[in-house]
């Protein structure tokens, strides 16, 4: 669960960098020879509009993505605390099964 948590924390990290990237980086040329970076149509407030949902897509992608690697982290605490209360109940069990087997021969009663 450990590597899967770790997974989906990378995946965090990729699409809020995308999110940044989409705020960040942006060029629309009046020149059609140059590139250009973010831009969908031809004026420059929409497309910060369309950037922005674009990146809180992102972020609320990235959001997503960093909670279920936190309840997959958790969860996997969760499911090493239950297996190691079981292993030592069981011992202890098979523990209280022996002593009450193994008759007491130290006694001196005859």
């Amino acid at each position: 669960m450990r590597v899967t948590a770790i997974i989906l924390y990378i995946f965090t990290v990729i699409f809020i960098w995308v999110g940044f990237d989409k705020i960040r980086n942006y060029e629309n040329p009046d020149s059609y020879f140059r590139d250009s970076v973010n831009a969908y149509v031809g004026g420059d407030a929409y497309n910060y509009i369309i950037n922005a949902n674009y990146a809180t897509a992102y972020f609320v992608l990235g959001a997503l993505f960093a909670i279920v690697g936190t309840l997959f982290l958790v969860g996997g605490i969760i499911k090493n605390t239950i297996e190691e209360a079981s292993m030592n109940n069981m011992v202890r069990t098979r523990s209280v099964a022996r002593e009450e087997s193994v008759p007491d021969f130290s006694s001196n009663e005859r």
